[in-house]
């Protein structure tokens, strides 16, 4: 696990495979040899498990599969809203009506269930789950305060130490002894 969210692939390399010592072209993932006509990848698993790191559209998709458009935590089925949702559009005569439809569209997200901050980051489908956006905002708010306090404890627990040497005395400083300048002089400037 990793505090990252995810791999770089940076535009110099899309598309060009990472190569061995020998020359030889290796997977970007398992570092196994390529055999054409792949390129990069030397096979589906490892596109599969590279996209999950490095594709946030890849790993929505994913998640909805695996999850069958179902909140973890509420049963909520959102894409059954969703579809419900849209077969209540008002007509665009409506304005008003159409902006608290577009107001009220079911959403939910892929969250994180050991949080990127916590090294939830680089992870497989293991650690994503899917919530309707009401469960995810009451997740994400309880873990946001208990690490808040955690915070606070820590603070409280340490003693503040001087990060710094202290200043000195500004008639010590080279500056000042070259321009005679004593604390009395100063401080009629």
């Amino acid at each position: 696990m990793s505090t990252r969210r995810a791999r770089v692939v940076t535009a110099d390399q899309w598309g060009k495979p990472d190569r061995s010592e020998a020359g030889e072209p290796i997977c970007r993932w398992c570092r196994g040899l390529v055999v054409s006509p792949r390129r990069t990848f030397c096979s589906d698993a490892c596109v599969h498990e590279w996209k999950i790191r490095s594709s946030p559209w890849y790993v929505r998709r994913e998640v909805k599969k695996h999850d069958k458009g179902i909140c973890r935590l509420c049963g909520v089925n959102v894409v059954k809203a969703h579809r419900e949702w849209s077969r209540a559009k008002p007509p665009a005569s409506d304005r008003a009506g159409r902006k608290r439809w577009r107001a009220a569209r079911p959403r939910w997200e892929a969250d994180h269930i050991v949080p990127v901050a916590d090294g939830g980051g680089e992870c497989g489908l293991e650690n994503y789950r899917l919530l309707c956006r009401a469960c995810h905002v009451r997740v994400t708010t309880e873990w946001r305060s208990r690490r808040s306090s955690e915070m606070l404890q820590r603070c409280s627990a340490s003693t503040i130490a001087p990060t710094a040497a202290p200043m000195p005395a500004p008639e010590s400083t080279p500056t000042a002894q070259v321009l005679g300048l004593t604390t009395t002089t100063m401080n009629h400037r």
